[in-house]
């Protein structure tokens, strides 16, 4: 996770209110390419929502999965650059998903930073 973010649309609102941090997720290309929604971020916390596949739903209504880990992916990135110094840009070491039940619309994502240390940030 080292590194530094350079185009201006990524940059996060480091030092601004929570609230600048969800109106600047809400802009990110990703978010809205996946139809998501930021609804509130704080630090080392975020909630996304999908109220409706832009994908094609499965046969039996849910979300495709790739798009649940697609969106999980996107929440974990905002929540890990909540617990980062500033500058720095967050990136995917490994990800892990466990398929339980369907996901039928809407969905509601919850991250949270469980650990953090120099280099990592670790989301779940």
């Amino acid at each position: 996770m080292s590194g530094a973010v350079t185009h201006g649309a990524h940059v996060p609102p480091w030092g601004e209110p929570w609230t600048a941090w969800t109106d600047w997720s809400n802009r990110l290309p990703n978010l809205l390419e996946l139809n998501l929604r930021c609804e509130q971020v704080d630090a080392g916390r975020a909630e996304l929502s999908l109220a409706e596949s832009p994908w094609t739903l499965n046969p039996n209504g849910s979300v495709n999965g790739g798009l649940v880990i697609a969106a999980a992916d996107q929440a974990m990135g905002i929540v890990a650059l909540t617990a980062m110094n500033p500058g720095a840009l967050p990136a995917t070491a490994t990800i892990t998903a466990s398929y339980l039940r369907p996901a039928f619309p809407p969905r509601t994502f919850h991250a949270a930073v469980s650990q953090g240390g120099r280099r990592l940030v670790f989301v779940t």
